[in-house]
């Protein structure tokens, strides 16, 4: 395995680590479902009784619309909710198979407002959830909240429900979630649903307030709601130490190793670690050059950094805080650290395994220190929840992630308009995690400011199941054995009528089919599997997707800036998505990539994905990454190789500016159907890369434009302009169909 290759897996590993943290478990249970299927072979464009009419060929089927059809297609193209202007809001566009796809958000219906401020022996604790609770009582559909600045779970005061203050309320081992969240928004449901109905038809208007939130749990979590609103807010931590800078030393009290010594303006004493320091979970190169906004932002040398949080905090060591040594005033040794694996001994060092210190780094380097990262509450979290609506708001950090659905939420409907997810004045960094993590269908991102995150800022993925046990049923039929989520939310595993897809090891499509008949066994023997159906000719399959519900499909990212990130702008693997006119700028590992399972990302190939009239600059910004390119697309199998089988189809990149890149402006693997028309290059390959080795032979990584390992297509009226920019990439030794033109066809 090449070393690039080996540095992208790690990469996208922290990205599985972020998804999988942030899960939280209500139950378990075994899911039995029956499944007709019908006519399928092993190839992505097999018929099947579900996929959809077969239309009439395009004139050149190498150039959109891409009419030949595909097996996601039986996703649906829209919610199939009635739009009502008056309170909705609704996005169309044309994907790459010509068909509109709408993608609504519907709003808060009803009259009446209900408004009083916070009384003088009350707290902001108790306020926020009774205004709520006096607004529905008085039958009104619009809360207004009083402009001021409110303070949340203050940190010396008692938890009553633990005896201790608030700040002691840190993530470990013991209870990793024993901090709850700062404001709930409705009730959690003592039912089975199908529609969330906690709360529904409410807007909230914080008319410009601050929500100062304090213990390293949830900020704002909603929950069990339906068509809410927020609007008009700003949500900060400002006690909470997310961040540090620091330089790295040679160890006066372990020699041969290095040690970290925090700047002074940073106190390593607080009340989050009462009779302590505050704990290390992660450090970063740092650069504070004139080039960058000051204080500085994330080197773009993701080569080296470490992690004390990973497998988890009981078999990390912690650097040990000796306060003043001849190296500085506050120094942190690794005479405590692991420096050879606790799991997978034998093995090189790796942070993964328990392999944690400082010595990768240079002495006198200077580095970002996050106290926080994977493993605490986001800034807003969404439980079990459909349409709701975020707007005029800025989250200045938070402990973990700005916004996320990937906690058993967000059934379908998201919108976020004008929202500033954005350093504040002399901050480090946003959020020490990613910003936004969506996995649900129907989501609207526009207008917006999102950076200086510690993961991709935006996280696009699908629910997929793991496959236990696939056992042939009579007359055709087939039951697949799987683990359910077990939720109060019926629609968080397939149910009858539910369309689906099939995959093996390496994400490959094997077949479709809906469910027939199902038994739910969640309430017997509290076991953890969970059984489903499968027929015979798919019995390699590992995982499956529900096509028609939880494929985060229809997705709608318009007017947006992604900038100063670790890692990504987007990271994404759903279908039928606009990306447009958004502007990209120094993200460390690229605009945006799609990518497979293998490589640690929860979901099958995208489909139907325009990616057109962006702005791209220094994304990626350093010859130290391990990305391939600005805009990526990449299918790597188990051993490495890239999946010359088309795992991504039809997908079209259009009309977008990439400038001052190191690696390539655009790069594609295991794509079918793809057109990539009327984009300019400016600057791309100002590195050239070695370490990907032979990988994509005869082509090369240094091309500006890479195609590599799919089929039918164009690549079509590219400028390329620079001295450091490569050439077109496509050869007939590894590419099928692909045309290299210099107008776009018709």
């Amino acid at each position: 395995m090449s070393e690039m290759v080996e540095r992208l897996r790690r990469n996208l590993r922290e990205t599985r680590l972020r998804i999988c943290s942030r899960s939280i478990i209500f139950g378990i249970v075994a899911t039995a479902l029956s499944l007709t299927l019908q006519s399928f072979s092993q190839t992505q464009n097999a018929s099947s009784a579900n996929r959809p009419p077969m239309a009439t060929p395009a004139r050149n089927p190498s150039v959109p619309p891409f009419l030949a059809p595909i097996y996601s297609e039986v996703i649906p193209t829209s919610s199939g909710f009635t739009y009502n202007p008056a309170y909705d809001n609704l996005e169309t566009f044309v994907a790459p198979n010509g068909r509109t796809v709408k993608v609504l958000v519907r709003g808060p219906e009803g009259g009446g407002t209900y408004t009083r401020a916070m009384n003088s022996e009350e707290t902001a604790d108790a306020y926020f959830p009774a205004i709520v609770s006096e607004a529905i009582a008085a039958g009104a559909h619009t809360v207004v909240i009083p402009k001021a600045t409110y303070t949340l779970q203050p940190p010396n005061v008692i938890n009553p429900a633990t005896g201790q203050t608030w700040a002691q309320c840190y993530f470990n081992n013991a209870n990793p979630f024993n901090c709850p969240p700062h404001w709930t928004i409705g009730p959690y449901p003592t039912e089975p649903f199908k529609v969330p109905s906690g709360i529904v038809d409410l807007e909230i208007d914080l008319s410009g307030s601050t929500l100062s939130f304090n213990s390293p749990g949830n900020g704002i979590e909603i929950l069990n709601a339906s068509r809410v609103r927020l609007k008009n807010f700003t949500i900060d931590w400002p006690n909470l130490p997310i961040a540090s800078l620091g330089t790295i030393v040679a160890d006066p009290d372990n020699p041969g190793h290095n040690a970290l010594v925090i700047d002074s303006r940073y106190p390593v004493t607080s009340p989050y670690y009462p009779g302590g320091n505050i704990q290390i979970q992660a450090v970063d190169p740092w650069n504070d050059s004139d080039s960058v906004p000051a204080p500085g932002v994330y080197s773009a040398n993701l080569s080296v950094e470490e992690y004390f949080t990973f497998p988890s905090l009981s078999q990390v060591a912690q650097p040990t805080y000796v306060g003043r040594t001849p190296a500085g005033a506050q120094t942190y040794s690794c005479k405590s650290c692991n420096f050879t694996n606790v799991i997978n001994q034998g093995q090189p060092c790796s942070f993964f395994d328990g392999c944690a210190n400082f010595d990768p780094f240079s002495v006198g380097e200077r580095v970002l220190v996050r106290h926080y990262s994977y493993l605490n509450g986001a800034a807003i979290i969404l439980v079990f929840t459909e349409d709701i609506g975020l707007e005029n708001f800025t989250i200045l950090t938070g402990p973990t992630d700005g916004i996320d659905t990937l906690a058993n939420g967000g059934l379908r409907g998201l919108r976020i308009s004008n929202g500033n997810i954005d350093r504040g004045p002399g901050r480090l960094i946003t959020v020490p995690s990613g910003a936004l993590g969506i996995d649900q269908d129907d989501f609207q991102l526009e207008n917006s400011v999102i950076g200086f995150g510690g993961d991709d800022l935006l996280n696009i993925s699908p629910t997929r199941w793991g496959i236990n046990s696939i056992v042939p049923g009579s007359n055709g039929d087939t039951v697949v054995t799987f683990s359910g989520n077990c939720q109060p939310s019926i629609h968080n595993d397939p149910v009858v009528g539910d369309s689906l897809a099939f995959y093996d090891p390496n994400f490959i499509y094997l077949g479709s089919a809906p469910v027939v008949s199902e038994t739910n066994n969640c309430n017997t023997n509290g076991t953890i599997a969970a059984t489903l159906s499968l027929h015979n000719s798919i019995s390699a399959a590992v995982a499956l997707i529900d096509l028609t519900d939880s494929d985060s499909a229809r997705y709608f990212i318009k007017g947006n800036t992604f900038e100063y990130n670790r890692q990504h702008g987007i990271l994404e693997d759903s279908s039928y998505g606009l990306i447009d006119g958004n502007t990209f700028r120094y993200n460390t590992s690229g605009a945006m990539i799609f990518a497979d399972v293998t490589n640690g990302i929860p979901g099958p190939g995208a489909g139907n994905i325009t990616i057109s009239n962006n702005e791209i600059s220094q994304s990626p910004s350093s010859p130290y990454n391990s990305v391939l390119a600005s805009i990526t697309v990449l299918g790597l199998d188990s051993d490495s190789k890239v999946i010359k089988s088309p795992l991504f189809q039809k997908l079209v990149v259009s009309g977008n500016s990439i400038s001052d890149v190191t690696s390539a402006a655009i790069a594609f693997t295991s794509t079918e159907y793809l057109a990539v028309e009327s984009n300019t290059v400016t600057n791309s390959n100002e590195s050239k890369y070695s370490s990907w080795g032979k990988l994509f032979s005869p082509l090369s990584p240094n091309d500006s434009i890479l195609i590599y390992g799919s089929s039918t297509g164009e690549v079509c009226a590219s400028t390329i302009e620079g001295g450091s920019s490569g050439p077109i990439g496509v050869s007939s030794k590894v590419d099928k169909n692909i045309s290299v033109e210099q107008s776009c066809s018709q």
